[in-house]
């Protein structure tokens, strides 16, 4: 960040935090009121008509597909011809608020919208400060020669800042002060799991079929069995008791639940505690890894990290494991170079109504990064989260960029836009889904995970092939077409790519928008020697006057984090190849 004025030490911290957040307030009010500044522009306004108010800004870094930075203070007048005052970064994000809830009148509890909004902005801030801090404290152990494991969990638990156009991306509620020191990835957690022995009456689970999977659950029962043999409870493996793998905050919550007291009390259901190597959380807060299985563990937790309780209920569970099925179809014969996926390959739970989205835990493979022990993998985020500073592994000279934006392309972007066109797959796969491997400096491959995001059109050729053998004709994994486009467009396009060609041209200096056109050339050129339908996605990509892009401060406001408002933004691939031309 860059305060315009000397910052004491103490303070610098809960600047940066709160600066942040307002750059987030101001790049989503933007994109969301249709205000989109001219390109090369140096200062601008935001106009809020409703209360008569205007924010003046100067851009330190104007973004094509509004990832902008700012110079601070931002300055307001309440009135036209007023003279401009200078905010403060709370009185900024107020004066934003005032203007969503004046126009939303028609809403129920205005009041208690704007103050609910208000207080998760400010948890966001508070949370922030602190993992700064913490980060601070932690640069001594962030030192070249770290083993790739170490490497991957440094990016999984160093996003400071959160999601770009997010009001509130730090904020979980539910976590005491104590609980964020024991559970935060930000603050380098780690913990123990918290184990269940479970009567098998209670038990739930499923495990798909399948060479890769069967090696996943056979480790997981090699665990399971040690650990029952382990404990005093000896009639808890002759009686065929499960071991149920917990967080252990929501291990705690689970005892506070009736129907699992009920269980505690018939001897159903046995408190184990606390055992096994530490588990480290990754960039999801709930997902946890430990570098000695070979598989995550997707745990349900009931605190509210930043829109939702991330529990795992039905249809979640459902959708994640097919899709695993029809990513294993789909594998025999996508030609996936260094583009691959981690599926979920199996849950377990407890049975019962109420229990099953507090239980579910679902398994993800991680065998490539499990047997990829000298290689550098990152989470995408955590490359191109720059407030503090640029990655180092970002480029810092446009040649550099623009071989970089090719290599992602080819590594990353052009094999999910090749996943949908011959398979109708559409993959979530954002900037915290998404694993980047770096090698001699440029992207070299690429992990899309948490397969629970994962749409597939049920009007693809290969669809119908899956539908009544790989999945029902009924699964929540279908999507008509269009809807499935449009999730690949906003998660891979709008979310990921526009996050990492603003990154990338602020740590390299190329202009952002010359990447934009670096990227159709490339998706082109491939198209060009590609299938019919992958040529026919491709002009539906390019030929696009907007990109769609999810509303995350009127959908907050609104309380639809699950069915979020989308806009459209324009699209900066439309109409700008550098070469190649003929082809389209």
């Amino acid at each position: 960040m860059n305060p315009a004025f000397p910052v004491h030490e103490p303070y610098r911290n809960a600047l940066a935090a709160e600066q942040a957040l307002v750059v987030r307030w101001l790049n989503a009010y933007l994109r969301e009121s249709g205000q989109f500044p001219e390109h090369g522009r140096s200062d601008g306004e935001i106009k809020l008509p409703v209360t008569n108010r205007t924010l003046y800004l100067s851009f330190q870094y104007l973004s094509a597909a509004g990832h902008h930075r700012y110079r601070f203070p931002i300055r307001g007048s309440i009135a036209a011809g007023s003279k401009p005052v200078e905010l403060s970064g709370i009185e900024t994000i107020d004066w934003l608020l005032a203007e969503i809830a004046a126009s939303e009148q028609g809403l129920p509890d205005i009041g208690e919208r704007v103050a609910r909004l208000r207080e998760r902005a400010l948890n966001s801030i508070s949370k922030t400060e602190a993992y700064l801090q913490a980060a601070d404290r932690r640069l001594l152990c962030a030192r070249d020669g770290l083993s790739a494991a170490n490497t991957l969990l440094r990016s999984e638990q160093s996003l400071l800042f959160g999601h770009p156009f997010h009001p509130a991306p730090k904020s979980s509620e539910g976590f005491s002060v104590e609980d964020l020191t024991r559970y935060a990835p930000e603050l380098g957690a780690s913990f123990p799991l918290a184990y269940w022995a479970v009567h098998p009456d209670w038990l739930e689970e499923r495990w798909l079929p399948g060479a890769e999977a069967g090696q996943l659950k056979d480790n997981w029962l090699e665990w399971e069995r040690t650990t029952l043999a382990s404990t005093e409870e000896k009639r808890l493996l002759s009686e065929g008791y499960r071991l149920l793998p917990c967080h252990p905050w929501q291990s705690d919550y689970l005892r506070s639940l009736d129907s699992v007291r009920s269980g505690i009390d018939e001897g159903k259901l046995i408190v184990l505690g606390d055992l096994g190597e530490p588990w480290h959380p990754t960039s999801s807060v709930r997902t946890v890894w430990s570098n000695a299985r070979p598989y995550y563990l997707k745990l349900p937790l009931h605190v509210r990290i930043t829109n939702f309780i991330r529990t795992n209920d039905e249809e979640q569970r459902r959708r994640s494991l097919d899709a695993a099925c029809v990513w294993e179809e789909a594998k025999r014969t996508f030609e996936r170079g260094r583009f691959d996926v981690m599926p979920e390959y199996g849950f377990l739970s407890l049975r019962g109504p109420g229990l099953q989205a507090e239980t579910t835990v679902l398994f993800r493979d991680a065998s490539p990064i499990f047997r990829a022990e000298s290689e550098d993998w990152h989470v995408a985020a955590s490359l191109l989260e720059d407030e503090n500073e640029a990655s180092p592994r970002l480029p810092r000279h446009a040649p550099d960029a623009e071989e970089w934006v090719r290599r992602y392309a080819d590594t990353y972007l052009s094999p999910v836009l090749q996943l949908f066109a011959d398979y109708g797959i559409s993959l979530e796969a954002h900037v915290q889904n998404a694993l980047i491997r770096i090698e001699g400096g440029f992207p070299a491959g690429c992990l899309a995970r948490d397969m629970e995001g994962m749409s597939v059109s049920r009007g693809s050729a290969f669809a119908r092939r899956c539908m009544g053998t790989v999945i029902e004709s009924a699964s929540p994994v279908l999507y008509e077409e269009e809807e499935a486009w449009m999730r690949l467009l906003y998660y891979n396009v709008t979310n990921h790519w526009g996050h990492m060609l603003a990154a990338v041209s602020r740590s390299s200096g190329a202009e952002e928008r010359r990447l934009w056109a670096l990227t159709a050339t490339s998706l082109a050129d491939r198209a060009s020697y590609g299938s019919e339908r992958l040529q026919y996605w491709t002009r539906r990509l390019l030929d696009r006057k907007g990109l769609p892009a999810k509303a995350n401060l009127i959908s907050g406001f609104q309380g639809r984090g699950e069915r979020p408002v989308y806009g459209d933004i324009p699209n900066p691939l439309n109409g700008t190849t550098i070469d190649g031309e003929g082809w389209r």
